[in-house]
């Protein structure tokens, strides 16, 4: 399976464009989270329809900066959306939205306890799981002015379960790979600063950087 991973695009249009330009065909997109920055809904539906354009396999999850709307917009296309999961051939997509609370009290924070308990629900006893999770774990591709933002409950669920991958964006300078455990950790970056990466998971799990 081969997947292009999208993450806080915050409505940059010609950014995603350029992206979508560059990036080989896959199997299906995975839109992690922040399509629009505070909204509105209307542009997060212009960002879908470009996305459709270039594959009309989607999964995604709202990001901390996308207003109400934006979760039943992604709905209509991903079939996944926060809270839920959904197969794809022998995998299987776990969706988790917003963020753990930041300094900037954006429209989609929910406390570490919330997010327990919602990935408690989705994550056991599933065979070749992904997360798609906006924000990291705790430590993992989470670094921003020097401070790792991730989220504890994140961190502590992966432990706990290792899941096969965690798919996440949120902390836009932490592009990058890593793992806990048995668990790879990617962030692709954010398009709007014209970041992506391409996911390929056969015998094992490898990631290019656009």
């Amino acid at each position: 399976m081969k997947m292009l991973l999208l993450s806080d695009i915050h409505g940059d249009i010609e950014r995603l464009k350029d992206v979508l330009d560059r990036s080989p065909e896959t199997d299906l997109v995975a839109i992690l989270g922040d399509l629009t920055d505070f909204g509105p809904v209307d542009l997060a539906n212009e960002v879908i329809g470009v996305i459709e354009d270039y594959n009309k396999e989607i999964v995604g999850v709202p990001g901390n900066c996308d207003p109400d709307g934006v979760e039943e917009a992604l709905s209509s296309v991903s079939g996944l959306v926060d809270g839920s999961r959904k197969k794809f051939g022998e995998f299987t997509f776990a969706g988790l939205g917003g963020s753990n609370p930041t300094p900037f009290n954006t429209p989609r924070e929910r406390s570490e306890e919330e997010i327990e308990e919602v990935l408690e629900e989705l994550v056991p006893d599933q065979d070749n799981l992904i997360l798609i999770s906006h924000v990291p774990p705790k430590g993992a591709v989470d670094l921003t002015q020097g401070t790792h933002a991730g989220s504890d409950s994140v961190l502590r669920v992966v432990k706990k379960y290792e899941p096969l991958a965690v798919l996440s964006g949120h902390i836009h300078e932490a592009q990058g790979k890593t793992e806990i455990g048995e668990t790879v950790i990617i962030n692709p970056g954010a398009v709007k600063n014209g970041d992506a990466a391409v996911l390929e998971i056969n015998r094992g799990i490898d990631v290019r950087f656009l």
